[in-house]
């Protein structure tokens, strides 16, 4: 029961989502940037420069986006990573009692 419930953790996790997001992100600040290009090499007028603020503002937008994308991914990550050093510190206070007890053992037997 515990390998099923493990298995369905692992198959519909939602980073697989939040990675294509990001893909998708890159993607677009991929084409402002092409677009930047294009209108960078365009003749001085006021509207290019209104289309190159413009498409500067929303890349930025896209950036800021892809990072609280990453933030979000990454702290997801660090609950997963200390549940995972919780339950290895209760194991090893376990295991610790348990071989404790053990050389009690042990040692009562060895001294009779």
């Amino acid at each position: 029961m515990v390998v099923i419930l493990f298995l369905f953790y692992f198959i519909f996790r939602s980073p697989i989502y939040a990675v294509t997001e990001a893909d998708s992100i890159s993607a677009q600040i991929e084409i402002y940037a092409t677009k930047l290009t294009v209108l960078r090499k365009q003749k001085n007028s006021l509207s290019k420069e209104l289309d190159i603020i413009n498409t500067t503002y929303s890349q930025t937008e896209l950036k800021i986006k892809q990072t609280e994308l990453s933030i979000k991914i990454l702290t997801q990550e660090i609950d997963i990573l200390n549940q995972d050093i919780a339950k290895l510190d209760n194991s090893i206070n376990q295991t610790t009692l348990y071989l404790l007890e053990r050389i009690k053992q042990s040692y009562r037997l060895s001294k009779k």
